[in-house]
């Protein structure tokens, strides 16, 4: 994981800016539509949405994150360029029946569903597995897609039939994608030493032709995307390890969860989740992860430039307009002495900061914590304190212990074996 720098300025202003994952797609839920009844020859039939009685949202734009490096689901055509894949023919067909516009945001998947939380995003489409501990900080559509978890190997491996020949021989070194539910799956079966994390599974596929592992945990109809032209080199062994539901996400409270379920129902009713199901997860879909990953790719834009800028993450304390009208005060400051460009990520606490500097790649390059959220943060062993801040002549505060009136506390030794209560860092 990649170490990040955290910086805290002095500022002497009134506002104090930064303390201030499937071969087999299956059917949504939906009610067995009842027979249509026969139009009156002379009435002309009105449009499907409208027969359907989807909301309209009034053209209204919809932000949708997708990491373009996860077939079939979202990807780069290598032939056209353009990135494409289930998540944008769905997304694209809700839209219309909804009245939206998609706007397709490329993003990281590590931090993903934390910017989702976060509200940087109006959804994400990425193949997400629907599980209890992400609902606590997402809401999720209903499932579009049953998935199982299987294993991936080498069309010539014999040592691998199930996930207990892993198990049972240290020798086998097994990979699959860091933050997935996928992840989470090989922990139950391995410890962690002996699992392979890569930042996108194109990088785990080759890894594993290249036979620098010998086996990857993936979800099927991922699996099925990638053996395409690949069916020479690749095969799917071994029982389901986890069967689960795919869902896009969305803040919590959204409004589009409504009218997106009623879409994905419609889209289940009238075929059209067949058809695309069949165009990516069948066997006529040639993409491979030897199309993703190129073998010379362009080198990034220097960081600290306008195409590739430097992501201070901040956490307001104050009201979030005027703290960030300080940011951007001083990441004026900062080019006028040294040419770099700095804008903002602004999170609604420090746990999202410290998930955006602790992603791998990281989703901010810098930010300013508190004392608390740093010992946090310096636990994941991503970040490095570089500057603190100078108050009243001091680098240091205090702090307060508040207890009952009645409690009967008076010194620090009264504290044992009391319990504590703390905001969320």
């Amino acid at each position: 994981m990649k170490r990040t720098i955290i910086f805290t300025l002095i500022l002497l202003t009134a506002v104090l800016v930064f303390a201030a994952c499937k071969p087999q797609p299956v059917e949504p839920a939906v009610e067995e539509a009842a027979p249509a009844e026969e139009a009156a020859p002379a009435e002309e039939a009105a449009p499907a949405e409208e027969q359907a009685g989807l909301p309209d949202l009034g053209g209204r734009e919809v932000t949708i994150a997708v990491e373009n490096a996860y077939l079939p689901f979202n990807y780069i055509d290598p032939d056209t360029g353009e990135p494409t894949g289930w998540d944008y023919e769905v997304w694209n067909e809700i839209c219309r029946l909804l009245n939206c516009k998609p706007v397709y945001v490329e993003a990281a998947w590590e931090g993903m569903i934390q910017a989702v939380a976060d509200g940087q995003f109006d959804a994400a489409a990425d193949g997400i597995t629907i599980t209890e501990e992400r609902a606590q900080i997402v809401d999720f559509s209903i499932g579009y897609i049953n998935i199982e978890q299987r294993l991936l190997v080498r069309k010539d491996e014999t040592r691998i039939n199930s996930i207990d020949d892993i198990v049972n021989n240290p020798d086998l070194k097994l990979g699959t994608q860091t933050g997935t539910t996928n992840y989470e799956t090989a922990k139950k079966y391995l410890p962690e030493d002996r699992i392979q994390a890569f930042e996108q599974f194109p990088f785990a596929v080759q890894a594993l032709i290249a036979g620098d592992i010998d086996a990857v945990i993936i979800d099927e109809v991922a699996g099925m995307g990638y053996l395409g032209e690949n069916a020479d080199q690749l095969k799917l062994v071994g029982p389901s390890l986890s069967s689960d539901q795919l869902g896009f996400i969305f803040p919590k409270g959204s409004d589009l969860v409504e009218p997106v379920n009623a879409a994905i129902k419609e889209l289940a009713q009238n075929g059209f989740l067949d058809q695309v199901n069949k165009k990516y997860f069948g066997p006529d879909f040639d993409i491979t992860s030897d199309d993703l990953v190129p073998p010379e790719e362009e080198a990034a834009p220097a960081l600290g430039t306008e195409e590739n800028p430097i992501i201070w993450g901040v956490v307001p304390s104050g009201e979030t307009e005027r703290v960030v009208a300080g940011f951007e005060e001083v990441a004026k400051l900062i080019y006028d002495q040294t040419g770099l460009v700095i804008k903002p990520f602004v999170a609604t606490e420090y746990a999202g900061v410290i998930e955006a500097v602790c992603s791998d790649p990281p989703q901010a390059h810098m930010t300013s914590l508190a004392t608390f959220a740093y010992i946090l943060a310096a636990d994941k062993g991503c970040v490095e304190a570089a500057l603190v801040a100078v108050r009243f002549g001091s680098p240091k505060y205090n702090g307060q212990i508040y207890v009952r009136a009645d409690s009967g506390i008076e010194t620090l030794e009264d504290l044992k074996g009391k319990t504590f209560c703390r905001p969320d860092p």
